[in-house]
């Protein structure tokens, strides 16, 4: 079998499945359900699930595109001809979540032709962008909201027609140090906010005692469901993109050390 021209480096790998877990959705997501689900309490057992379980689900998935070369139907083909349609559910699933980042993505580049407008004064920003206004407006335009979902898809069919070294490695490569440095500024200049000690209380604080987890069992189970959904999420398993990226590493990297 002709060996497949992977990923040139190993932190081009690594930006590349960051990039994949670490989105907007997951940016976008995370914390509202975090908010919603008892903050701290959340945030650990998160945590907890990702270390135990994310972990080895995760290197299942390394494994089996690394071993098989290929994506997600060719690597479960390839494991069994009866586990096929898992690999079918698999890109389904990656189609579905394209779904929503057309909407989220195109949103988003209209915000920033906005705020582009704004700094350059080239008559197509404003003066003070409101996000709920922002978002109100174009969602009351359809034909903007679809023109600005395919700009960003047109984007997305570049980037992947570059290929992996080409495409996907250069632009995260670049990328995500990129978004790394913009959560750091959000993250201080959130911190200087009215009612960030609050809010940083009900992150970091346990929000139960243990004489009342049994009392609060039919609630700590909605939570540990949620955090469970969000840490596959986060992760990108189950979506044949981690089989994937795994069918274009080297054999011979450390797997558990890139997981």
């Amino acid at each position: 079998m002709e060996e497949r021209k992977g990923f040139g480096s190993n932190f081009g790998f690594l930006m590349a499945a960051i990039g994949s877990a670490v989105g907007l959705g997951n940016i976008w997501g995370f914390p509202n359900k975090m908010g919603a689900n008892g903050g701290f309490t959340f945030l650990i057992i998160y945590l907890i699930l990702a270390a135990c379980c994310g972990f080895i689900v995760m290197m299942g998935e390394l494994a089996l595109g690394r071993k098989t070369g290929r994506g997600a139907i060719g690597a479960y083909k390839i494991l069994s001809r009866k586990f096929k349609w898992l690999g079918w559910l698999g890109v389904l699933s990656a189609f579905l979540i394209l779904g929503f980042y057309c909407a989220l993505g195109g949103y988003c580049l209209k915000y920033v032709t906005l705020n582009v407008g704004n700094l350059f004064r080239a008559g197509f920003g404003t003066g003070t962008l409101d996000g709920a206004g922002v978002f109100d407006a174009l969602m009351a335009n359809q034909g903007e909201c679809v023109i600005y979902g395919l700009i960003f898809v047109a984007i997305t069919m570049i980037i992947v027609m570059g290929g992996v070294g080409g495409g996907i490695e250069k632009v995260c490569s670049v990328g995500m140090p990129a978004l790394f440095v913009m959560l750091v500024i959000c993250i201080i200049r959130s911190c200087t906010l009215d009612g960030a000690v609050e809010g940083l209380k009900y992150m970091f604080v346990p929000g139960w005692a243990w004489p009342t987890v049994i009392k609060e069992a039919p609630n700590f189970f909605s939570v540990v469901s949620t955090a469970g959904g969000q840490m596959f999420f986060s992760l990108s398993l189950g979506m044949a993109a981690m089989i994937t990226y795994g069918s274009y590493m080297d054999k011979k990297k450390n797997l558990q050390k890139n997981a």
